[in-house]
């Protein structure tokens, strides 16, 4: 198994050194482009996407209920900050594998953290690589994976979730990142999908 991870390892540092990416925030969300300078290379992300998909009438109520959509642009804003830092630890643990949570960390986090942990530990990961951001250029969107590793010594795809579960959006995004990354890769292609 050390061998393939090797193999398919090399084959992505490859990539990444031939695919220099730059990220670009849009009014409509997050795009991917080769060279920001031209136009015809940008690629909106799955995530910028799937926000086109309704989450639901009970969504939509939430939103009314919360008080609009100003209100609700405030708590998704940390929301994401501390999604962006449970990544962040998580990425420390899979790169270095240990984690070193600050004292101060607020405590939803780490429950967050002891709950990845736990499944770290039960579960056989040999990590490939850390997220990756992943373009083609016949593919019309693009993004980035949190996780590529092998599971039960099956090439996968993980994706971490700190908010709510949306089962439709959260499977289109895996399968999206799937679609690019076995297109990138043929010959090694992503068996199985996990949202975390």
């Amino acid at each position: 198994m050390a061998v393939k991870k090797e193999y398919v390892g090399n084959l992505i540092k490859k990539y990444q050194e031939l695919t220099q990416l730059t990220r670009i925030n849009t009014n409509i969300g997050r795009c991917y482009a080769t060279d920001p300078m031209v136009e015809s290379t940008w690629k909106p992300s799955v995530t910028t996407v799937e926000n086109i998909i309704s989450k639901g009438i009970m969504f939509e109520r939430w939103i009314a209920n919360f008080g609009g959509y100003n209100k609700v642009q405030e708590y998704v804003g940390k929301k994401a900050d501390d999604g962006t830092l449970v990544h962040t630890y998580i990425d420390q643990l899979v790169l270095t594998g240990g984690i070193d949570v600050k004292k101060d960390t607020e405590n939803h986090i780490k429950k967050y953290l002891l709950s990845f942990l736990q499944w770290w530990n039960e579960t056989e990961v040999l990590p490939v690589a850390s997220e990756m951001s992943l373009y083609h250029k016949d593919i019309p969107f693009s993004g980035t994976a949190d996780l590529i590793c092998y599971i039960d010594g099956e090439l996968s795809l993980v994706d971490y979730k700190t908010g709510n579960e949306y089962p439709t959006s959260h499977r289109i995004q895996l399968c999206c990142y799937k679609e690019i990354f076995n297109k990138l890769f043929p010959l090694d292609p992503i068996k199985d999908i996990y949202c975390l």
